[in-house]
């Protein structure tokens, strides 16, 4: 997929309630490149998996986000990102690269690759009660 098209779409996405980057919060991961978290946490993979396959396919369960999370991922938002990743077909890979927690939030950064090469990360965070607090697809570092 064309990077810029990517970087325009990773503006689109945003963490709502916890504005989180690699690096600008407490982490399990310690290197500045990323590298796979030694044990990730196979339900938090599990969930990621599924919402990012959410957002290729366009059908979001609203009833799993938080109120400003779900006011941020507007339909138009949703479609746009359906456009973007759908064509990119299912990951080859799917690594967890980093977690910790920012304020109420704990986000997990997944390294995401397709067959055609093209990798990028793909941040989620969630609220204590589980609810999803922040989407984010960027540019792989």
């Amino acid at each position: 997929m064309n990077r810029f098209l990517l970087a325009v779409f990773s503006a689109l996405l945003i963490l709502s309630e916890a504005a989180v980057a690699p690096g600008s919060a407490t982490t399990t991961t310690t290197t500045t490149t990323p590298a796979v978290t030694p044990t990730p946490n196979a339900e938090m993979l599990s969930r990621a998996k599924t919402w990012f396959h959410a957002m290729q396919t366009g059908e979001i369960d609203r009833s799993q986000l938080t109120s400003k999370m779900n006011a941020a991922l507007t339909d138009d938002i949703v479609a746009q990102g359906k456009a973007k990743l759908q064509p990119l077909g299912e990951p080859t890979g799917f690594d967890e690269v980093q977690n910790g927690t920012k304020g109420d939030a704990t986000f997990y950064v997944y390294q995401v690759t397709f067959k055609d090469g093209d990798v990028f990360d793909f941040i989620i965070a969630y609220v204590a009660d589980g609810k999803v607090s922040g989407l984010r697809f960027t540019p792989a570092q």
